[in-house]
């Protein structure tokens, strides 16, 4: 069996969760630019990132992802992997409700991302 990965944002994805979630909820693009502008690790711009989004439901995070369009030919990727025995799956440093909800889009089998805490 052959197992393959694929990132969310800007590989599945033809755009990136943060700035649609941000849109949807009210959130101000350059926030979240000057957060990821930062001289810090990634994990700590993750946190500085989900920190914004604090109350944010999982129907909201959901309806941002489903308004990003999939990527070029992503769909046809996925089917020629599944036809040669694939097992696909997305792992993500975005939140795991998005990738979730592509994974199902997509029919892939498993993901690995971030959890949002409430």
């Amino acid at each position: 069996m052959k197992l393959v990965a694929f990132d969310m944002d800007g590989t599945l994805l033809a755009g990136r969760l943060v700035f649609a979630l941000a849109e949807r909820v009210g959130i101000d693009e350059g926030r979240i630019l000057s957060i990821q502008a930062k001289q810090l690790p990634g994990h700590e711009k993750t946190k500085m990132i989900a920190a914004l989004f604090a109350g944010v439901s999982k129907r909201d995070v959901e309806s941002a992802v489903e308004s990003i369009p999939l990527a070029k030919n992503c769909e046809r990727a996925i089917s020629l992997l599944k036809e040669h025995g694939c097992r696909l799956g997305i792992i993500s440093d975005s939140y795991s409700a998005a990738a979730n909800a592509v994974a199902a889009r997509l029919g892939m089998d498993f993901v690995a991302a971030n959890e949002l805490d409430r």
